[in-house]
């Protein structure tokens, strides 16, 4: 866990140096370091607060490079910067997915043990919505090729 902590620090802060430092990049620099970005974020397993609240700060600072670069974009680079940017928008969802299941857990616990034994069932309700919620969230995302229906 650490050791991808450690990572992932390192690649947003060579990315922002990258970024920063260079003041006549190409567009073509631009969109291979916003995909490196992207990509980063994007495997990463498991977001901490911190992680989010940094890579959020990165990605702002690539969305308002992007209003420089457009204008020199071919429509190719446009499209790629937008997939790249529903990529980097899926994973954060997921994301804040994750955060809305843990807060309906710690809110059931606290109804629980505020309340006593006789309000386990409020503890089983909040749990399943936030299981269903999280879950409805997470199948609107789903890959096609992850889903096993068939037509007859």
């Amino acid at each position: 866990m650490k050791k991808g902590f450690i990572l992932s620090v390192v690649v947003c802060l060579s990315i922002c140096s990258t970024v920063f430092s260079q003041t006549k990049m190409t567009s073509a620099q631009y969109l291979e370091q916003y995909k490196d970005f992207v990509n980063a974020v994007s495997s990463r397993k498991d977001i901490s607060k911190n992680d989010f609240n940094s890579i959020d700060s990165v990605y702002e600072n690539y969305t308002s490079q992007y209003k420089i670069y457009k204008s020199s974009m071919t429509t190719k680079q446009i499209e790629d910067y937008n997939e790249l940017k529903s990529l980097y928008r899926k994973r954060i969802i997921k994301y804040r997915a994750e955060r809305f299941g843990e807060k309906a857990e710690n809110t059931s616990d606290s109804v629980s043990s505020g309340l006593g034994k006789g309000i386990g069932t409020a503890q089983k309700g909040l749990t399943r919505t936030g299981a269903a919620v999280g879950g409805f969230v997470k199948g609107i995302f789903k890959p096609k090729s992850d889903t096993k229906t068939e037509k007859k």
